[in-house]
């Protein structure tokens, strides 16, 4: 273990330390309080502080994955107790979650579960094993015509959330809820036989992108594919796949580039960061090279990305959606499907130049005005995590692309 590497760890334990330094209890229950979007009448937004909900995104499940992750990388038993103390607020909260995204790994029922599961296993707490069980048959009962389609809050997001649970925790109605939910996909196909109704504007043509768009439905699919041998599932994915191909543009026979929505940005919400882990995913399952190359055009346009941030003196967002941590995760997914050393040293240089700008100062989030916020997926516990996977890789899975 080298220095740098070492740095990245006492990174994670700082800003551990500070969310629980920061953490609101009641009883054997804590919550966070952090800048937020509010909407108002007429379409209007303001920004507000506000208590933390219960979901994986935005709520205190996410932030208990990454207190529970950093309690088996340090052994400090402060990360072990608030992260229980989230994860009960979270199940305190389950009658929150809407009908209509109750399925969702980030904002619904299904990110709770899979955040239970691994505490279980993290934490050494059979009991939550046995909740997130009842929390996913119930939601299994659910009819998948009233949930959404995309990776965020709909079945592209639930269905390789639950194959991961099924690999650990086999049980049969895991696998059915999956195989309901891509048969839901299947059926949701637009009528031009070329892309899916967008889960999040219904209008006929889908968006591009991974969190809200076509990449994320393609990997449902692929992954549902992979692990159930069904063709039927691959043939769409491979139909998802080819609905964007007009999104990449060869410049010359060496170089491309990602185009259209993706060209504005490196995020893995809706630019290159998401595109480019479902393309090389898709060249593991599926062997097509167009798609290795397509990986390839996005990983350029990350790169580009990270280069002109890494030389800008203003703030860029951090976070794991929407900044630069989840771009960066782009490159260490990757550095494993092309052998490629260059591209863990350069995510490891995102994490230093981090370190070294914000350590001392606010670390810049995805809330409103770049403020400090707790969660995940916008804020602390995200950058956190990051740097647990850039100081042990291995023992820290992605949360942005759920893989075996």
């Amino acid at each position: 273990m080298n220095e740098s590497d070492q740095a990245f760890l006492v990174t994670a334990d700082f800003l551990g330390a500070k969310l629980c330094r920061d953490a609101m209890w009641a009883g054997n229950r804590c919550n966070w309080v952090g800048p937020a979007t509010i909407d108002l009448s007429g379409g209007r937004q303001s920004a507000a502080h506000k208590a933390c909900g219960p979901d994986l995104f935005s709520g205190t499940a996410g932030i208990a994955v990454f207190l529970a992750r950093l309690f088996a990388a340090t052994g400090e038993r402060i990360f072990v107790l608030t992260a229980e103390g989230a994860i009960r607020q979270a199940l305190s909260r389950l009658d929150d979650f809407p009908p209509a995204i109750r399925i969702g790994f980030y904002t619904g029922l299904t990110g709770v579960a899979y955040v239970l599961a691994e505490l279980a296993e993290l934490l050494n707490v059979d009991k939550f094993t046995a909740m997130a069980r009842l929390i996913l048959e119930e939601v299994g009962k659910d009819d998948p015509e009233q949930h959404g389609l995309d990776v965020m809050s709909g079945s592209a997001g639930a269905i390789p959330a639950l194959l991961n649970i099924h690999r650990k925790q086999p049980q049969d109605f895991l696998l059915e809820t999956a195989f309901r939910h891509g048969k839901r996909l299947l059926t949701a196909a637009s009528s031009n036989d070329s892309g899916w109704t967008s889960a999040r504007t219904g209008v006929a043509h889908p968006q591009v992108g991974f969190a809200h768009g076509i990449d994320g439905i393609a990997w449902a699919l692929m992954e549902l594919s992979y692990f159930t041998g069904r063709e039927g599932f691959r043939h769409a994915a491979e139909q998802c796949l080819g609905y964007q191909q007009s999104g990449f543009e060869n410049e010359s026979e060496d170089r491309a580039k990602v185009s259209g929505a993706t060209a504005e940005s490196a995020s893995w919400l809706r630019g290159a960061g998401g595109v480019g882990m479902t393309r090389f995913r898709a060249f593991e399952l599926l062997g097509d090279e167009i798609y290795l190359n397509q990986g390839k055009a996005a990983l350029l346009t990350t790169l580009e990305t990270l280069s002109e941030s890494s030389s800008e003196t203003e703030q860029s967002d951090f976070s794991l959606a929407q900044g630069l941590t989840g771009s960066a995760e782009l490159l260490l997914y990757a550095r494993h499907t092309l052998n490629d050393e260059s591209l863990d040293a350069t995510a490891k240089k995102i994490g230093a130049q981090g370190i070294e700008r914000y350590a001392d100062l606010q670390w810049p989030c995805g809330a409103p005005g770049g403020s400090e916020t707790p969660n995940l997926m916008l804020g602390l516990a995200g950058i956190g995590y990051f740097y647990l996977r850039l100081y042990d890789p291995t023992h820290t899975p992605s949360l942005l692309m759920l893989t075996p």
